[in-house]
């Protein structure tokens, strides 16, 4: 297959992507349909390990997924991005050794029906583009190309009561009226488009509320929250994403990937830090200073750096509900800034979206002029006869590739950084090792047999302090086996065992000056004493933390 990553896939291609992978590469990944969005598409899931076809699910798994809004085309590519990495550079030690102790699944493509109008159309739609219940608006906006250049842009209309101007220092830009400005030319900035059942004076707009399926997860959901919908996983594309995370226990993982920004996004959404378990907070430091290493982007929290509105909290979003319902470290991505190529920097993260002064859009627009053809990411404002509104101007930034995503030739650059921040994350999973740790032959039949398990990864196999109290996963449990001539004298066929600290139990009380804990807080011992010679099945399972066994022989 002859991959590059400097497009854009519609579905079709997709598909056919993901299906080469897996005639490619059989023995490390399998493509299955998780289930149908509202409109009938497939949302594919990619499972990739080594030796695919066992028994997956017995490693920790990593979750990463894209495209929850439609148009945050970038999170699909970053996605595809990590399986062609990880596919094609599986024989790398490091990536060799990954692939081993961890299973993968993936999402590239949540919002399939929205991500398709936005390839094919360039059309807007939040997520889905399902309405939301018994709401039809009857008199409305509605975004239309009108000149038929095949794009959505912005009309730009003149009127002294406009809240815009354009800009002196460079004519193709729009700036924000000063407050004390009252002289010139002003205008209005709308969207391209027409109004339904149009007066010829009203300009009315009731929005139609399109889904966004990252208000649609239960963690605190409410049906205020804009875009939310009437109840938690109401589109079939919410279930059948939270089934398929709860039907894989083992996941310790998950990146969520969408755009646009620059940013690394954490939980949590609804309380403060000073609220979160000790340790998980100093695990997110520390996860988000190495993200900010890798990536270039920096990390915040939602709740103290990322509120729409200071005075709300945000809700149904899925990186919340990764870690308060399922004990997950889960990290939202927001892909590509134009500003930080450019070049500009923001006091606060929201203010790229709400307050970019004259200055910054022009610092923007030069780069876009030394960087991209003026094509790609500008149409100069033109002349056209609006069927209802008279003269308008049509024209502007075409934002979809420029803004919202990465210009198709600077999309590689952005998912590399990408792809090694989830690879990196992927590394602090559990590891548990089964050894035997003694075998003695107490008589001619007679045997002591003594296991040791112990956790060579970073995280505990519980994942998170947040996770031990949810009543959601099983204890962990070993199993011993014997055949039939065999008897067990003393220990139990079944024996519920303690989960195992990581590497990173002493957090953030651990340094080269003191050292950190004497406690052996990694490993367990399972002492047994058999009556019989043959063979010993042996395994543990802590789901999170990955199920291993060992076959030791008595004789």
């Amino acid at each position: 297959m002859n991959l590059t990553h400097n497009r854009y896939f519609n579905f079709s291609e997709l598909t056919s992507t993901l299906q080469d992978f897996e005639k490619k590469y059989p023995d490390l990944c399998k493509v299955t349909s998780l289930g149908k969005t509202e409109g009938g598409f497939d949302i594919w899931l990619m499972t990739l390990t080594k030796d695919v076809q066992k028994s997956p699910d017995a490693k920790p798994g990593f979750w990463v997924d894209g495209n929850t809004h439609a148009t945050e085309l970038a999170g699909c590519q970053a996605c595809v991005h990590l399986i062609d990495s990880l596919l094609s550079r599986h024989q790398e030690p490091q990536i060799q050794d990954l692939l081993q102790h961890v299973t993968f699944y993936i999402v590239p493509r949540i919002s399939v029906e929205g991500a398709e109008l936005a390839v094919t159309n360039n059309k807007y739609v939040r997520s889905s583009p399902e309405i939301f219940p018994a709401h039809v608006p009857q008199e409305n906006f509605l975004e239309k190309d009108l000149d038929g250049d095949g794009q959505l842009l912005m009309m730009r209309i003149k009127d002294p009561a406009g809240a815009f101007k354009i800009c002196e220092a460079d004519p193709r830009l729009m700036v924000l009226r000063e407050p004390f400005d009252y002289h010139g030319e002003f205008y209005h900035l709308l969207p391209e488009g027409e109004f339904q059942n149009f007066d010829g004076f009203k300009k009315s707009y009731t929005e139609a509320q399109n889904f966004d399926l990252n208000r649609q997860s239960p963690v605190q959901f409410s049906p205020q929250e804009y875009g939310a919908g009437p109840l938690p996983m109401y589109l079939n594309e919410a279930k059948v994403i939270a089934k398929a995370f709860v039907d894989r226990p083992n996941i310790v993982g998950a990146h969520t990937h969408h755009t646009f920004g620059g940013f690394l996004l954490r939980p949590s959404s609804l309380r403060a830090d000073t609220e979160l378990p000790s340790f998980d907070l100093e695990i997110y430091k520390l996860q988000g200073q190495m993200g900010q290493k890798l990536t270039g982007y920096k990390a915040f929290s939602v709740y103290h750096d990322f509120r729409y509105n200071p005075k709300k909290i945000t809700t149904g979003t899925w990186d919340d509900w990764h870690y308060d319902h399922r004990g997950v470290f889960s990290w939202t991505t927001e892909i590509w800034s134009l500003a930080n190529q450019a070049g500009v920097e923001f006091k606060k993260p929201l203010d790229y979206y709400q307050n970019p002064t004259a200055d910054d859009l022009l610092k923007m627009i030069r780069w876009c002029d030394q960087n991209l053809p003026e094509k790609q990411f500008f149409k100069v404002w033109t002349l056209f006869q609006h069927p209802q509104l008279g003269t308008v101007e049509i024209g502007g930034w075409q934002g979809l590739y420029v803004f919202r995503n990465p210009p198709p030739q600077f999309l590689e650059k952005e998912l590399v950084r990408l792809t090694d921040f989830t690879i990196h994350q992927a590394l602090m999973s559990p590891r548990v090792k089964a050894e035997v740790h003694s075998l003695e032959k107490l008589s001619h039949d007679l045997y002591q047999v003594k296991i040791k398990a112990t956790n060579l990864g970073y995280l505990p196999t519980y994942v998170s302090d947040l996770a031990k109290g949810l009543e959601i996963y099983k204890k962990p449990k070993a199993d011993l086996v014997l055949s039939k001539a065999q008897g067990l004298v003393q220990g139990k066929l079944e024996t519920f065992t303690h989960h195992l600290a990581g590497r990173s139990a002493d957090l953030p009380w651990v340094s080269p000056l003191w050292g950190g804990s004497v406690e052996n807080k990694h490993e367990s011992l399972f002492e047994y004493v058999i009556k019989g010679s043959g063979d010993v099945h042996w395994s543990v399972d802590y789901q999170t933390g990955g199920k291993v066994e060992l076959k030791p022989q008595l004789k």
